[in-house]
């Protein structure tokens, strides 16, 4: 072989071990700054094991009510301690041993509700019963919509018999209720037949296979924290549920404006304080604001109690950036400690002023 070809050769290992090197540098400090350890397919975070729902990175069980509720049991995720207690609610950590056990506040809604990302302690509810010195019980479900959310309330009022209930969403939860399968799961949902809510999916089918593959890129760089930081700000919807979702209807406004009609005919009933919480998400997107928009009017109405958080958030997106950022994990979706300290604040000030 001559000289030149093999100083070809040895350009090119070198360029190669160089790209490798920079790429193993960038993804240790990816994983160190985000606190990501786990060794999963990030892509596939979503991805369905049959009857296991969510139970690649989130501690589900099966429930025929409502699809899935989490695994009791205390284990680490995210790097974070996740400690799940009877009836699937989650853990506020040891600094609620000393909240008297009535009154009760019940919150329930999605992974915002749940806590996604943080610990036992940092969730907006754990974070609600330390400033209020109020009981709260954290219902809320990761990827549950509002129908799922509203089905879960029934059960826990009867729990758990609370003074207040928090109704807690996001805008895409709204979403969700046109859904049948969600990101590979069997899920209920409401149809809307003259006028009224007919429950589908119940009880909800069992997985008996998956609903969706990943393709090639997802299987190898899936397992790279870096690629998933990226892809899932590039192409979210690609990147976590691609062909996974069953959209059976496109009324999911209608279907949430009926479920909170009827919440807050069962909470009147109870003489349990209803209040409906909105949150947002990062990347929400204009059109799933105006269905927030619309859903606030609705609720405004028929004398619902609503805490929008909309107009808060924007503001301080636009007079203090960083902190704005700050509000999210690192991840690009949940709420980060310091932004669910925000959102319990922004709601015992307007608990406390009505």
């Amino acid at each position: 072989m001559k000289q030149h070809q093999i100083q070809f050769f040895v350009n090119i290992s070198l360029s190669c071990a160089s790209v490798l090197f920079a790429f193993v540098f960038l993804e240790l400090a990816s994983r160190t700054y985000g606190n990501m350890w786990q060794f999963i397919n990030f892509s596939g975070v979503f991805l369905q094991q049959p009857d296991i729902p969510f139970d690649s990175v989130s501690p589900a069980v099966y429930d025929a009510t409502s699809g899935w509720i989490p695994r009791t049991g205390s284990l680490s995720l995210w790097g974070k301690t996740v400690t799940i207690l009877e009836n699937g609610v989650r853990s506020n950590g040891l600094s609620s041993t000393n909240i008297p056990d009535a009154p009760r506040i019940l919150a329930v809604g999605d992974s915002y509700t749940f806590g996604d990302m943080v610990e036992d302690h940092e969730t907006w509810p754990a974070v609600l019963e330390q400033r209020s010195g109020i009981r709260v019980i954290n219902g809320g479900v990761f990827g549950f919509g509002v129908d799922q959310a509203f089905l879960r309330a029934k059960i826990l009022l009867d729990v758990y018999q609370p003074n207040t209930l928090i109704f807690s969403l996001i805008p895409d939860d709204i979403y969700r209720a046109e859904l049948s399968v969600r990101v590979g799961t069997n899920k209920p949902y409401f149809e809307i037949d003259n006028g009224k809510l007919v429950l589908r999916n119940s009880p909800v089918p069992q997985q008996t296979t998956t609903h969706r593959q990943r393709d090639w890129f997802r299987k190898i760089s899936g397992y790279s924290f870096l690629i998933h930081s990226v892809m899932i700000r590039l192409s979210p919807n690609y990147w976590i549920e691609p062909g996974s979702s069953v959209r059976v209807h496109h009324r999911g406004s209608e279907v949430a404006n009926l479920l909170m009609k009827e919440l807050k005919r069962l909470t009147d009933e109870r003489r349990i304080r209803l209040i409906v919480l909105i949150q947002y998400d990062i990347l929400t997107i204009s059109a799933y604001l105006k269905k927030a928009d619309r859903l606030r009017e609705f609720l405004e109405e028929q004398g619902i109690e609503v805490i929008d958080l909309q107009a808060a958030l924007r503001e301080i997106s636009t007079t203090d950036p960083s902190r704005y950022e700050r509000f999210f994990n690192k991840v690009g979706y949940h709420m980060s400690a310091e932004g669910n300290a925000f959102v319990a604040e922004q709601f015992e000030k307007a608990f406390k002023s009505r």
